[in-house]
């Protein structure tokens, strides 16, 4: 009985060490050329693939590291396409997920993934994948560049909207955003505790919460609730930039209604040179214009 237990656990060393070993024998040199042709082809950009891996344990998965987009349009460290390996018999295979660790995004990389979107699939082979994590995101825009976050894509892409629902989350924890499909749009809503405007006027607030809607050139946010500089403030606004309704630059626009503000702390904040102390209580509308993004906070 013994000797049958030894000849067991031999067995199943064996097989361990051969699941473990074995996508290290397997050549992956043309597999990196493959994956490099069928990318740049897809994004209209070169895309460079530093190491492929491929692992069985603890689950099967492909391993891309060093991937560089359009010569630093987009890179990541690594991503980890994990199949599900019995859909490799159906016509649609699957992807249980797909994991990237530390994206960076300019805003050539963002032109890039719209590009590929907008294009028709035609006869391409289907793949579906249910799931999309990115961990230690970093997005670089004109206006300036984003705090690290993690967001994480629940997917449908045989509907309209092929994303069921976003999560997105900054590193440090102190700003929530969820958005949904609603009507052709997203509803967005946002929840951050002891956050600072990551663009914009650095207003530091000890709670925000919003609800909007994003279209493709417009934010509509009927509710906003603040807490912030010992007072409060309420209110609403709509931020519409070009696209195929608004041709004109960046326009802002809302109403707001501010209780108890302390001047001091708010205007230090601003870095505004000011005699005025206590508290503030106002409302009224607001509005500005510009041509580009950055140019909103000194048009108001």
């Amino acid at each position: 009985m013994r000797r049958r237990i030894k000849i067991i656990c031999a067995l199943v060393v064996t097989l361990l060490g051969a699941l473990v070993a074995l996508p290290w024998l397997i050549p992956t040199g043309a597999w990196i050329t493959r994956i490099e042709g069928e990318a740049s082809a897809r994004l209209g950009a070169r895309v460079r693939v530093a190491d492929l891996h491929l692992s069985l344990l603890p689950l099967p998965r492909a391993v891309v590291s060093g991937l560089d987009v359009g010569d630093g349009a987009m890179a990541a460290r690594s991503v980890a396409v994990y199949p599900r390996v019995l859909s490799v018999f159906d016509a649609t295979p699957a992807l249980r997920s797909v994991e990237v660790e530390q994206l960076v995004l300019g805003s050539r990389g963002m032109a890039l993934l719209e590009a590929a979107a907008a294009k028709p699939r035609g006869g391409d082979t289907m793949i579906r994948i249910e799931r999309v994590r990115a961990r230690e995101v970093r997005v670089e825009m004109a206006a300036g560049s984003l705090p690290a976050f993690d967001a994480e894509l629940a997917l449908d892409l045989d509907a309209a909207m092929p994303v069921n629902e976003a999560r997105i989350a900054t590193r440090d924890g102190k700003a929530r955003l969820l958005l949904a499909p609603d009507a052709g749009a997203w509803k967005l809503t946002l929840d951050a505790s002891d956050w600072q405007l990551p663009l914009g006027p650095p207003l530091r607030f000890a709670r925000l919460q919003a609800v909007g809607r994003l279209t493709s050139n417009k934010l509509d946010v009927p509710t906003i609730s603040a807490v912030l500089y010992g007072g409060s403030a309420a209110g609403r606004a709509e931020l519409a930039w070009p696209g195929d309704k608004q041709k004109s630059g960046w326009r802002l626009a809302g109403e707001l209604k501010v209780s108890a503000i302390d001047l001091t702390p708010l205007t230090e904040s601003l870095k505004v040179k000011s005699a005025l102390t206590g508290r503030l209580d106002a409302s009224g509308p607001f509005r500005a214009h510009s041509t580009k993004a950055a140019g909103l906070a000194d048009a108001l």
